[in-house]
């Protein structure tokens, strides 16, 4: 690590992380029926909490999830800051409350979702809320320029493929169940 050289070199930063998950969509109310599955996760991962509080003084502080209501979607989408779940302006907005806190970097979770709305989500929040916040850190590419990357890598990692496949002879080799 001591060689390696980067742009920017590690240092402290404030940071927040945005557990619940984050999906943007074209409508808040689709990018809310779209991420039920991310509300019904957080119900289902934070049930040990309120237990695990008991076990240990270090973690009495977890016990207060018991006084949250999890049924209470409109609490939870909007005003726990556990999950950023709307439109690309309703996305905006969440994020703009963290910068004008100071916060100079945000951890967003993107997953539990069919891999299309995922995708639609990343693209949306790529095109539309980064934009908004110019940083030199921020690394935004079009969505072409990545295609055309990849679709120029794809021969070289395909003749690798091959010549794996034919150094270790698995394209002759059956699978013994």
């Amino acid at each position: 690590l001591a060689a390696t050289n980067h742009p920017y070199p590690i240092t402290p930063r404030k940071m927040v992380a945005v557990a619940g998950g984050m999906h943007c969509a074209e409508t808040t109310a689709q990018a809310r029926l779209e991420a039920k599955p991310l509300f019904e996760m957080a119900k289902l991962s934070t049930d040990a909490y309120e237990r695990l509080s008991k076990l240990s003084k270090d973690y009495a502080y977890m016990g207060a999830v018991k006084d949250i209501d999890f049924n209470d979607e409109e609490y939870m989408f909007e005003r726990s800051q556990g999950f950023m779940v709307g439109d690309p302006e309703h996305c905006i907005e969440h994020v703009q409350r963290y910068a004008d806190m100071g916060v100079e970097a945000l951890v967003l979770r993107v997953d539990s979702l069919p891999h299309d709305q995922l995708m639609r989500s990343i693209e949306l929040f790529g095109k539309y809320v980064i934009p908004r916040f110019k940083h030199p850190r921020n690394v935004v590419r079009s969505a072409d320029d990545v295609l055309a990357e990849i679709r120029a890598a794809r021969p070289a990692h395909e003749e690798a493929l091959r010549q794996f496949n034919d150094t270790h002879n698995l394209a002759q080799k059956e699978t013994v169940r």
